[in-house]
């Protein structure tokens, strides 16, 4: 709550703060367009980090004016930016890469945290915890994953379809690129809703989807739920044995980590074997 974003520049400013406003974001992000020198300074003194994830760049003043504040620095590994960006004054990033900027900037997150409040939050909260998992988050995350759980299992047949192959798919008469979309739509925020609760649990979609079918030997509506209710067993097993094991409490994927390993030595061994 407390993170503050500035988005300084010219480009679709219009269209970011609309966005900012939907999204109900207004209190941490701030888009104040493109702004001056001694603007952008101030704003230097105060800032923790500068981000410059372009696609094409030279060799970018506001990375000089960060580097000269003292900041670190994410950016993509584009034009002369590599040169004087490097593993000991910020993180480069390839252009487009959405995922490795969010890694780069939970990084720097956690290297400013203080180590005993919310760097002990931002580690179990990317290996995954129950233990902050209380009714009222319970409630929210129920409301979003239902329907979405719901309409998965509707669709069980359209999945099975797309698990043969778009060709295939398209022959039997389903729209694939359509359907593909939905159920990722509603996979995602299944997903979402579920991590924004338990944080990041490692392995669990590999496990439990495999199992299931090493257990039912076939795809259908069954597998679905089997899929589901193992997925939720791993989960209550993991809670079980990290606060088992110590006083405390562990973060759930050094559970399940352990139990994907035999798994993934199975798979690269039958995959091996064909």
């Amino acid at each position: 709550p407390g993170l503050k974003l500035c988005l300084a520049g010219d480009g679709e400013v219009d269209q970011v703060r609309a966005l900012v406003k939907e999204k109900g974001l207004e209190q941490n992000i701030t888009v104040p367009g493109w702004i001056d020198r001694a603007e952008r300074l101030r704003r230097l003194r105060n800032a923790a980090t500068v981000g410059l994830p372009s696609y094409h760049e030279g060799l970018p003043v506001s990375i000089l004016e960060g580097m000269a504040a003292g900041k670190a620095i994410i950016s993509a590994d584009v034009g002369a930016i590599p040169e004087v960006v490097g593993e000991e004054n910020g993180i480069l990033i390839k252009p487009g890469d959405i995922s490795a900027l969010a890694d780069a900037a939970i990084m720097l997150l956690k290297h400013g945290a203080d180590s005993e409040g919310k760097l002990a939050a931002i580690e179990f909260w990317t290996m995954g915890s129950l233990s902050s998992v209380t009714a009222s988050k319970t409630a929210g995350v129920l409301a979003l994953c239902i329907p979405c759980l719901a309409l998965l299992i509707l669709f069980h047949r359209e999945i099975v379809l797309l698990s043969l192959g778009d060709e295939q798919a398209s022959m039997l008469g389903l729209p694939a690129g359509k359907m593909r979309m939905l159920l990722l739509t509603l996979a995602t925020l299944s997903v979402a809703g579920v991590i924004s609760a338990t944080g990041v649990i490692a392995f669990v979609g590999l496990l439990a989807p495999h199992g299931a079918y090493l257990l039912l030997r076939r795809r259908n509506r069954a597998f679905l739920w089997m899929s589901m209710v193992s997925g939720a067993a791993l989960t209550v097993a993991a809670d079980c044995f990290a606060r088992s094991v110590t006083d405390g409490e562990l973060p759930l994927s050094i559970f399940t980590t352990f139990c994907a390993a035999p798994f993934l030595f199975y798979f690269l061994k039958t995959a091996k074997s064909r």
